[in-house]
């Protein structure tokens, strides 16, 4: 076998450069967007759990408390009274950013600089000057990162003037250390101080954010953890340190999305390796003929060609997992911001190489390769000698196949209703996975049909509007409808997923619009810094409420905090916010309770009102009831409604700002919403405000600035999958050309022929732009028909199972118009550089070849 793979399939190789690097291309480009999405995954999800051993050092377990308050100053004691423990050491972590530039977060980290050394290491270097005395008894002393360090031009002694909670820090920069341990954590933008001058400095004091703790020789942490707890109470989480699940529970459904068009773009790819294999069957039957006359087996074909399909698919797939590197690298700061606004803080550096995942990607594109091969090899196979010999064509044979293969088609397309119909309640995210890999295997078998249909419906146009090379292009298209459908089918696919996609996130924009409209109706909008309110938001003091309404033409002011909190074995969202008041200006629909007669239970602290993906992930309805815990309590609410609300992916649940504070201790906010008196202007009272209060750093917004921000930053969820749709599009972009390239090269004497006949160079062009145009024509059409009603699935299947959401299914025709023109456009530049071979045949040598 290694002499025929030399002598036969190498020389193959050789003879036929383009077309063998456009058939790895298709293994490549599908098994490097696995590999890029797969890295992207891991790399932020390797730099929050960097983070989350920064923080806890040398720890074996970790005390924390439910919320973004933090613990009372007297668990510390509980810590250090439990039996089995060692040592302990508090933390304090606010967030904010160096003033004058907000897109520099920073973490403002309190460590206790004397009892801390067994935690943490901060290495100072050989710096002399370094004073730890100094340090401690100057509260504004602070130790920073290199790289924090050279990427602002700051030496020891520097000032370093920080914006956090509204105000201004002046900090001085007593040490610049490595990047370890806790001075790596937030990417090396962390600024490390003293604990206690922390508190004092950011208005703590009485509270840390977290304790860590070493444990004595041979007392186990399940045993030490359970004390704790006892001692403590119940409103703390004790945990070990290393992995965080509620991260990774944070991303499972995005990961399991992303995943699922990695694989996709894959089974694109398969129909360009099927299509290369089934056409080069065609071809070399000659060669097969001579092989099987001159002793080799069915066997011997068969595995020689899967063993070119496995040299094609390794190779493929090596170069692919390598541009899947180079595509995590350049996607990584957009893909981890997007983490960071949504999910958790994530300052991945570079991208982390998995070798599992590159093994196993390179391992499927592989053998997806080989799976492509399988039945053009044992079509090879079957060959009998004389046939071979003979130079009877196979395409004729192909298409008796045509109908088995559109019964298949209606079959899956039978399943995919079924799926739909007896899952239109669930919610499992794989169903949604399963619906599409359905869908799209109905639409390969059912496009060889399609196309015969569709290029019949065309010939009267072609044959008397459209001229002789549009006539002789959908003809050719008829007769090699094999090679043409596996083509159509893949750029169909990417058309479907790109329309499909569009509209997701058409439907999710027209909802959300909805929702915007409904109850976001504060005038101004006020925060700490420019991240909307979530894992970025820097904090602001609850006091400045009052300070804020009592600005001339200001109304009313409310408050909104969100923290994550444990329910069951995952997380959710509460939100302080008064909920008298905004019920006065929002009026959120309810999809379960009635909003008018119990809307206002809740401010009496016994009941609340919940997301609908809240309800959706835990199945809670009106009448059940929710625990919620904190540090300073727990509190069982019943619920008396579920609202549409798309602020949470994890869910929420509404708390009354004076029962969240009882809960949570917690004296400051994410933002405020300030609604005007009748006539007075949005933008004036923005500068009165900054004129009240010059010394605070406030971020402020108008009513359509703020919902400006909220679509930008909901697009960016589909910006990942805007690319994956662009690669699987190139993919079978690809398959045209290579198409193409093998019918001019299985049609060498004719097109000699057409030019001996009196055919121009330029008819030539014409007729393979024909060609490639009626197949865009063709993909667009049937896409753009699939992809609106495969959205439909999108919108039910996947939006609402990946984050709970429902939303209006709305027809996507801004997505159908651009898919439709983008597959034509797409054709039309794949047949480029063919058109441009065909036209420079040479007429004598064409028509003498075989």
């Amino acid at each position: 076998m290694r002499f025929l793979l030399r002598a036969i399939s190498l020389r193959h190789f050789g003879q036929h450069p383009l077309r063998t690097l456009l058939t790895m291309l298709g293994i490549m480009l599908g098994v490097a967007l696995g590999v890029g999405v797969g890295l992207l995954n891991d790399s932020t999800l390797a730099s929050f759990n960097d983070m989350v051993q920064g923080l806890a050092g040398k720890s074996d377990l970790t005390v924390t408390a439910p919320g973004r308050a933090g613990l009372p100053e007297e668990v510390l004691d509980d810590v250090l009274d439990t039996e089995g423990v060692k040592a302990a050491a508090p933390s304090i972590r606010v967030t904010g950013f160096l003033a004058g530039k907000p897109s520099e977060t920073l973490m403002l980290l309190g460590i206790d600089a004397l009892g801390d050394g067994d935690f943490r290491s901060l290495k100072v270097g050989g710096d002399v000057d370094f004073d730890p005395i100094s340090f401690l008894n100057t509260p504004e002393s602070v130790i920073i990162p290199r790289s924090l360090a050279l990427r602002n031009g700051l030496a020891e002694g520097d000032t370093l003037t920080v914006t956090t909670r509204g105000r201004n820090v002046d900090l001085v920069v007593r040490a610049i250390v490595k990047e370890e341990g806790a001075a790596k954590v937030y990417g090396g933008n962390a600024v490390i101080l003293d604990v206690y001058n922390a508190q004092e400095m950011f208005g703590l004091v009485g509270s840390f954010h977290q304790i860590d703790i070493i444990l004595a020789e041979g007392v186990a942490r399940e045993t030490a953890a359970a004390r704790i707890r006892d001692k403590a109470g119940e409103g703390v989480i004790v945990e070990q340190p290393g992995r965080n699940r509620q991260a990774e529970k944070m991303i499972e459904g995005l990961r399991k999305t992303t995943d699922m068009l990695g694989m996709l773009s894959l089974f694109v790819g398969m129909f360009l390796i099927y299509n290369t294999f089934s056409t080069a069957v065609a071809q070399r039957r000659r060669e097969i003929g001579i092989m099987r006359a001159m002793g080799a087996s069915r066997n011997h074909v068969t595995t020689l060609f899967l063993s070119e399909a496995f040299v094609l698919g390794l190779v493929g797939s090596i170069l692919g997992a390598l541009a899947g590197v180079g595509l995590a690298r350049l996607l990584l700061e957009q893909y981890a911001a997007t983490l960071s606004n949504f999910y958790f803080q994530a300052h991945p550096e570079a991208v982390q190489l998995t070798w599992p995942l590159l093994i196993r990607s390179v391992s499927l594109g592989t053998i997806a390769a080989v799976v492509s091969a399988v039945a053009p090899a044992r079509k090879a196979a079957s060959i009998s000698p004389l046939e071979a010999l003979s130079g009877v064509a196979l395409e004729a044979t192909r298409q008796k196949n045509f109908k088995w293969a559109f019964v298949g088609g209606l079959a899956f397309l039978a399943g995919e209703v079924a799926i739909l119909l007896n899952s239109w309640e669930e919610s499992n995210i794989e169903i949604g996975v399963l619906s599409a890999l359905v869908s799209f295997i109905a639409l390969a078998l059912l496009s060889p049909m399609l196309i015969l249909v569709a290029t019949k419906l065309l010939h009267p146009v072609n044959k008397y509007l459209l001229g002789l090379e549009a006539r002789m292009g959908g003809d050719n298209l008829t007769r090699a409808a094999g090679r043409t459908s596996v083509t159509v089918a893949a750029l169909m696919i990417g058309i479907t997923l790109a329309v499909a996609m569009g509209g997701a996130f058409a439907s999710l924009s027209v909802s959300l619009d909805e929702w915007i409209t409904e109850g976001i109706t504060a005038d101004l909008s006020v925060r700490g810094s420019a991240a909307i309110p979530g894992a970025n938001s820097v904090e602001l003091p609850i006091s400045l409420r009052e300070e804020l309404a009592a600005v001339p033409g200001v109304q009313d002011v409310g408050s909104f905090r969100i923290a994550p909190v444990p329910l069951g074995e995952g997380v959710i969202h509460v939100f302080g916010i008064e909920v008298d008041t905004f019920d006065k200006y929002a009026s959120m629909r309810w999809i379960e309770g009635d909003r008018k007669r119990d809307g206002p239970k809740v401010v009496d602290g016994n009941y609340t009102v919940i997301s609908e993906n809240l309800s959706t992930r835990f199945n809670l309805h009106v009448g059940d009831s929710i625990e919620i815990v904190g540090p300073l309590g727990r509190r069982n609410l019943e619920i008396v409604g579920v609202q549409v609300d798309y602020t949470s992916d994890l869910g929420a649940a509404m708390l009354h700002r004076p029962l969240y504070t009882e809960l949570f201790g917690d004296p400051h906010v994410d933002s405020f919403s300030v609604w005007l008196e009748s006539g007075v202007e949005a933008v004036a009272v923005r500068e009165r405000i900054r004129e009240t209060f010059p010394d605070k750093q406030l971020f402020m917004q108008t009513n359509t600035e703020f919902r400006t921000e909220i679509k930008d930053t909901v697009r960016q969820i589909f910006r990942l999958a805007d690319v994956m749709q662009l690669l699987v599009i190139i993919i079978a972009v690809v398959g045209i050309v290579n198409t193409l390239l093998i019918s001019i090269i299985d049609r060498t004497r004719e097109l000699g022929i057409l030019r001996a006949m009196g055919f121009t160079r330029e008819q030539l062009s014409r007729l393979i732009v024909w060609e490639a145009g009626i197949m865009g024509l063709i993909a667009g059409t049937l896409g753009a028909l699939a992809g609106s009603a495969f959205s439909m699935s999108i919108v039910h299947l996947i939006n609402r199972q990946l984050v709970g959401w429902s939303t209006a299914f709305v027809f996507p025709t801004d997505s159908v118009v651009k898919g439709f023109f983008v597959a034509l456009i797409g054709a039309l530049i794949a047949a480029w550089y063919p058109a441009r071979k065909a036209s420079r045949l040479n007429v004598i040598q064409a028509m003498e070849y075989e």
